[in-house]
């Protein structure tokens, strides 16, 4: 076998694979050794068909099979034994491949491939970056307490519609005159959320309703919102007769969200039996969790900042290369596309090849173990939203499993670990501008920075 590469340009290589018979021969026969084994066929025991007639039904396909699994392997060894820095993967071209078993034995391939930039990258102090340290305020912590105070209310009985209550009805679709329809829509058992009622006049005919009175209005009207509307009713929201008409309903119970009160018992379904003492405490524990999730906020903004920065270090992409590859990968995108959205696909494979670089340098991995352990935080973080602390380990582990198996999944956690890890490496390696700021001075940033883009 024999491969050589040659650069196009500054931003393109060429490589060659010759391939020969006595490269790929043996391999050959042994895999045609292994169907043989398995193979059955009429008048021959299982194992005993001739090795001839086995060369002959499957021969070219297990050539083209050994052919292209030791190309592979070839061409990716070489360019990791050579040190070649590439972008996208070696892309065949079109007239590169002159493979015919029938007319030859052995074959040259040609690919192209797009060459990273050249640029030197060595994270220390010599490098300074802004770092946004998030002070907390008041009202941050008012919200977060609002929120808890939300998380554990609960629905209580009330004898009257006030204006915000969460009533459980029926619903019975009636004609011109008010009057039940025996064919029309009808539901035994919703509910429906005044709070969420857009039209006041319709609002205002629920006020001082109490258990049992029955109410004529439109649905559609009263919410505005179709989706919600549909559900409701239990229709499809394109059944539009239904979901335009009028309704009466039927009041079977009302009932008022109240918040949790600000008392020891709160203190304790937050933060745990007698951990809290009283409200001075508990705003400060509060006051303590925002500030440790105010650094994920920090270091976001750090990724922003080190992004453009750092980008600067990196020369021009193979851009042609790249289009070319990226509308092979993907028949959906087109040329067109990729240049609409060049600004933002040079901005990403910039940072991907600064996260490489610097995950080299500083011997970054993520691990499977790793991979899995962030699936099971995400899904922990999800049911504590419902108040939910203690997920039996099996199905935690269920769960896990089941959402590493989506598509694209693992990949977008493992970026997400490696992104993390890296951010880490820059923080801790670089000189940090401190800016203290509040959350609503980050954001006027972030909005000032939109605003100039447009």
């Amino acid at each position: 076998m024999q491969i050589t590469h040659e650069n196009s340009d500054a931003q393109t290589a060429v490589v060659t694979v010759k391939i020969e018979k006595n490269d790929y021969a043996g391999k050959v026969d042994s895999s045609l050794r292994d169907v043989r084994r398995k193979v059955q066929m009429p008048g021959f025991r299982r194992g005993n068909v001739p090795i001839g007639m086995v060369r002959k039904m499957y021969g070219k396909s297990v050539l083209a099979e050994e052919v292209d699994k030791l190309l592979s392997e070839s061409l990716n060894q070489y360019l990791k034994d050579n040190k070649v820095r590439y972008m996208g993967q070696p892309m065949p071209l079109e007239d590169g491949a002159n493979f015919d078993p029938e007319a030859a034995e052995d074959f040259k391939f040609t690919f192209e491939l797009g060459l990273e930039p050249e640029f030197e990258l060595e994270l220390g102090h010599h490098i300074t970056l802004p770092y946004y340290k998030i002070r907390v305020e008041d009202k941050q912590v008012d919200e977060v307490i609002e929120r808890q105070r939300n998380r554990f209310g609960q629905f209580k009985d009330a004898a009257v519609v006030e204006g915000e209550e969460v009533l459980k009805g029926s619903f019975w679709q009636i004609d011109a005159n008010g009057l039940p329809m025996h064919d029309g829509v009808r539901v035994e058992q919703t509910s429906l959320s005044l709070k969420f009622m857009t039209d006041e006049a319709t609002k205002d005919k629920f006020l001082g309703a109490t258990v049992g009175d029955i109410l004529d209005f439109n649905p559609l009207k009263a919410f505005g919102n179709e989706a919600d509307v549909a559900a409701m009713l239990n229709i499809n929201k394109s059944d539009r007769p239904h979901l335009e008409a009028d309704y009466q309903f039927t009041i079977f119970s009302i009932q008022n969200f109240e918040l949790a009160a600000v008392d020891q018992e709160l203190f304790d379904k937050v933060f745990g039996p007698g951990a809290i003492a009283d409200l001075d405490q508990f705003r400060a524990r509060v006051a303590e969790e925002v500030e440790k999730s105010s650094v994920n906020e920090s270091m976001q903004r750090l990724s922003v900042d080190a992004r453009r920065q750092l980008s600067l270090l990196v020369g021009l992409l193979p851009k042609a290369f790249l289009a070319k590859w990226l509308t092979r990968r993907d028949s959906s995108i087109s040329a067109e596309q990729v240049e609409a959205d060049w600004d933002d696909i040079d901005r990403d494979l910039k940072w991907q090849l600064i996260q490489g670089r610097i995950a080299e340098q500083k011997q970054i991995q993520v691990t499977r173990k790793e991979v899995e352990g962030q699936a099971r935080a995400s899904i922990v973080a999800q049911f504590r939203q419902y108040g939910m602390d203690n997920i039996p380990e099996h199905l935690l582990e269920e769960l896990a499993q089941k959402e590493l198996a989506k598509e694209g999944q693992m990949e977008n956690l493992y970026s997400s670990i490696l992104n993390g890890k890296v951010l880490d490496a820059i923080h801790a390696s670089v000189t940090l501008q401190e800016h203290v700021v509040t959350f609503d001075e980050l954001k006027a940033l972030y909005d000032a920075e939109q605003a100039d883009k447009a």
